[in-house]
């Protein structure tokens, strides 16, 4: 059973990462074009997202300051503190997305509940109109 949850919840984590992604991406062109991107997100810093209510802004963007090895550390400081902003916006749409997920994704316990839940949050995608 623990195995089918933890599958479950990295497939959850990574079906919020890639909605949220979509409306960051309207909102911040330029950031996702500058490797705010759906790579970096689902590979590079999906250990940060595991644990959505833990993970702060600066620490994301720290991540993703990380992918540039050129920088020297004033450099990097910089671009993380002019990150810090595009990194709360992203969190802001994977905690709504992870949310929105959750409440489609709850019905009553019973003998058979966490199957209801595994298989009804299969669909949350098509739900949602597919990450809206």
């Amino acid at each position: 059973m623990r195995t089918i949850q933890t599958s479950f919840d990295q497939k959850n984590t990574r079906r919020a990462i890639r909605c949220a992604y979509r409306s960051f991406a309207r909102r911040h062109a330029r950031w996702a074009d500058s490797l705010f991107d759906e790579y970096f997100l689902t590979d590079r810093a999906t250990h940060l997202l595991g644990d959505p209510g833990s993970v702060d802004p600066w620490a994301l963007a720290d991540a993703w300051s990380r992918q540039f090895h050129a920088w020297d550390e004033a450099s990097r400081e910089h671009a993380i503190a002019s990150v810090v902003p595009v990194a709360a916006d992203f969190l802001a749409f994977y905690r709504a997305e992870l949310e929105a997920q959750n409440t489609l994704s709850r019905h009553p316990s019973g003998l058979f509940g966490w199957r209801k839940r595994f298989d009804t949050s299969a669909h949350v995608g098509s739900k949602l109109g597919e990450c809206r």
